[in-house]
């Protein structure tokens, strides 16, 4: 008998002997929910627990398919002083797909100088604000992810002030 003291020594194993076990060990980071289920056993408590889980709410849930639904990003109207150049910048808040820009400003003599999502460029060369007229102009971009900054350079390369107002659409993931 062994030197401790509890209840089998006091009303008996029915004749058998103790068996001391050594307490199971379980993998780094795994957590023991109850002992019976690591010796292959599934104690009464763990089967209750399953069955009030799997009564509560199912297993397997449909998750609803992601929408995509048009948004506008608008950038201006800015005053473009004679002979230079603004930066224009917008912060998206979702993921966003720029589709395609519209100019609803003044477009003679200013010129898109670069387009950048984040900080990748996303047109090789310059081009005059006259492109983006009004049925806008179809582009190619990359995704703009949550608070990713949108970003224009024009230039204003006439005599005059302009006003330059973008449109740029798109199709927004939720």
């Amino acid at each position: 008998m062994s030197e401790r003291k509890d209840d089998l020594d006091e009303f008996g194993l029915d004749g058998e002997e103790r068996v001391d076990e050594k307490p199971a060990q379980s993998a780094p980071g795994v957590d023991v929910f109850d002992g019976g289920l690591l010796r292959g056993k599934r104690s009464t408590f763990a089967q209750a627990i399953a069955a009030r889980t799997a009564r509560r709410a199912p297993i397997l849930q449909s998750v609803a398919r992601l929408k995509r639904r048009t948004w506008v990003v608008g950038f201006g109207p800015e005053t473009i002083p004679a002979r230079s150049t603004r930066v224009l910048t917008q912060r998206v808040r979702c993921l966003f797909q720029p589709q395609k820009i519209i100019s609803v400003g003044d477009t003679d003599g200013l010129t898109l100088e670069s387009f950048f999502i984040g900080q990748k460029s996303q047109m090789e060369l310059p081009t005059s604000m006259a492109v983006f007229g009004s049925p806008g102009v179809v582009v190619t971009t990359d995704l703009a992810h949550p608070a990713t900054d949108i970003t224009l350079r024009v230039s204003n390369r006439a005599d005059q002030d302009r006003t330059v107002a973008l449109s740029m659409m798109g199709e927004v993931v939720q």
